[in-house]
């Protein structure tokens, strides 16, 4: 009954450098080591051909250090902390606890999670932490045998990095000494369409936006005016499967971009890929 996974992938590594995906054990609900943090789920996420996808996917969407308990649809866990603080030297206090449900029932499966951890700073001389929270929802139904429907749902607050792609601190030091949280929300929506013969499309959009008003007045410029507030993405794809275990396909994005200071940006892409899974 005890089983052990080690996993691994060349992406981001220089010079062709192994960069470990998942290492751990487990046994009779019992796991430890590093894989998917508990506090993320892909019930939600829309299908796409971008790597990382869209804005406001559920939860961590990587891999950390962690010691979790699964139990039917339940599973709770403490994990090696995912979090920054502007100002300050951060001091992981407590590992990061989290609770999740993820099941399914007929045409639909559905997952929701909350987390909780400390961020703060020692230096010797001065000190103050803070409790961060997160917690999400994310859904998925079948319409019909073409059709499935999905969605997310995520607040934060002294948790932005359990906030899929929001770039930012979790905290800041304020002019007193103080640790205070910032806080965010996001989201996703998207369709599946299977139109047959080994041929989908696929389209989503997905947010996230982050308060960072306080921030940019009492951190002292550790957080600025220039300092992402909002991104979002609108994404469509065609895939197609000519034969067994190949995938080919097409998607198009484009990506929005806010800073604090009301300035913006956006961009588009083309992308392609050819798959082969083994």
């Amino acid at each position: 009954g005890v089983t052990f996974n080690v996993e691994g992938d060349f992406r981001g590594g220089g010079g062709g450098s192994l960069r470990l995906r998942h290492a751990y054990g487990s046994y009779n609900g019992v796991l430890a080591g590093q894989t998917w943090s508990n506090f993320t789920s892909f019930v939600g996420s829309t299908s796409t051909l971008d790597f990382d996808s869209l804005p406001g996917l559920a939860g961590y969407q990587s891999r950390t250090a962690q010691l979790r308990y699964t139990t039917g649809p339940f599973s709770f866990s403490a994990e090696q902390p995912q979090n920054s603080l502007a100002g300050g030297a951060k001091k992981d206090g407590m590992p990061a606890l989290t609770a999740r449900i993820e099941d399914s029932s007929g045409g639909m499966s559905y997952s929701a999670a909350v987390l909780a951890q400390q961020v703060g700073y020692d230096t010797g001389t001065t000190d103050d932490s803070t409790m961060g929270f997160a917690t999400f929802v994310a859904g998925r139904i079948a319409v019909s045998d073409m059709i499935t429907l999905q969605g997310t749902l995520s607040y934060t607050d002294g948790a932005s990095s359990y906030l899929y792609r929001s770039g930012t601190a979790s905290a800041y030091v304020d002019g007193s000494g103080d640790v205070e949280a910032i806080s965010g929300y996001g989201g996703s929506i998207g369709a599946g369409f299977n139109i047959g013969n080994g041929r989908s499309i696929n389209i989503g959009y997905g947010m996230v936006e982050v308060d960072l008003d306080d921030a940019v007045a009492d951190s002292g410029g550790a957080i600025t005016a220039g300092d992402t507030e909002s991104v979002s993405a609108v994404m469509a794809n065609y895939k197609w499967t000519p034969v067994k275990n190949v995938m080919m396909g097409v998607e198009y994005q484009y990506g929005m971009r806010e800073v604090q200071n009301g300035d913006d940006g956006d961009a588009s892409r083309l992308l392609f890929a050819a798959q082969y899974n083994f």
